[in-house]
């Protein structure tokens, strides 16, 4: 009887190992499964700490990426068909020598041009790319320039305009007609999107200053000769209504207020406030 018992109990031991050992093979094949997803997860030699410092690698090659571009509100063009730092020193000059005519006339019409010719400075400063190397090459100080032509021009101005009121508007009228001359050039010249909505802006503003001016010498009496435009396309824009908003008064004549702060009639003068 005892021989019996232990012949079983040797058998059922002999039965359990295969057992065991088939859940230790799949115990194995499923650690090397998980083994060879997470392998292929990380990549090859790839482990957490390795993926963390690469998460820290990329974060920090976009934040440098992020320190070469243009802060909101500037942006470079990169519009090499004109060159923006003389068109920045264009419109400085016409500040300059409003700003100093202002002293020496009762005109209201040079201090509020002049600061309209301030806004225009920066608005071509953002097209050079804020207080960029561009900008760097020239002076914001009143009548020093970079550009020889300009200076001659500053102090021939200056000259003209100090010798009375009637002088300095055909000054203001001479600035603005070649301002417009001038951007009508520019503007053929690019076919770059922001530079040419800072260029339109810029050409309805001198529009409007002309007319400003060209009301003024009308109402002293006198006319102005063109010298850099046609004497019809001088006066198509000094006569046209422009885009304010001018009061019609009696007689069907336009009276209106314009950023100049002069005062028209017929169309004459600015009729109306427009861009500046």
């Amino acid at each position: 009887m005892k021989r019996l018992l232990l012949g079983l109990s040797a058998i059922a031991v002999l039965a359990m190992v295969p057992l065991d050992v088939s859940a230790q093979q799949r115990r194995g094949r499923s650690a090397a499964g998980q083994g060879s997803g997470q392998g292929a997860r990380q990549g090859p030699g790839q482990g957490p700490g390795q993926r963390s410092a690469q998460r820290r690698g990329s974060q920090g090659a976009i934040q440098q990426s992020n320190r070469g571009r243009q802060p909101p509100g500037l942006y470079a063009t990169n519009d090499n068909s004109i060159d923006l730092l003389r068109l920045w020193e264009e419109e400085k000059m016409a500040r300059d020598v409003y700003n100093t005519l202002a002293k020496t006339s009762s005109q209201m019409v040079f201090r509020n041009i002049a600061r309209a010719e301030s806004q225009h400075m920066q608005s071509v400063a953002r097209l050079i790319g804020g207080s960029g190397a561009g900008l760097q090459r020239s002076s914001n100080t009143p009548g020093v320039f970079v550009t020889p032509e300009y200076q001659r021009l500053y102090q021939t101005l200056i000259a003209e305009g100090s010798r009375g009121t009637l002088d300095a508007l055909k000054v203001g009228a001479k600035i603005e007609e070649m301002d417009i001359a001038d951007l009508r050039k520019q503007l053929a010249a690019t076919s770059h999107p922001q530079t040419r909505q800072v260029l339109e802006r810029l050409m309805q503003a001198s529009h409007n200053h002309l007319r400003a001016f060209a009301s003024q010498i009308a109402s002293q009496g006198s006319t102005y000769t063109a010298q850099f435009l046609t004497q019809a396309d001088f006066d198509a824009i000094a006569n046209s209504s422009g885009n304010g908003q001018g009061r019609q008064g009696a007689g069907g004549k336009g009276r209106g207020r314009g950023a100049g702060g002069g005062q028209g009639n017929g169309g004459r003068g600015n009729g109306g406030r427009g861009p500046a």
